[in-house]
């Protein structure tokens, strides 16, 4: 489920699951 992060963004889109499919 979580994919590979390579900056600090992402990875608070892959904790954030929920938020980040209504930000983008």
């Amino acid at each position: 489920m979580y994919q590979k992060v390579e900056s600090s963004q992402e990875l608070a889109v892959a904790e954030k699951p929920v938020i980040a499919r209504v930000q983008d």
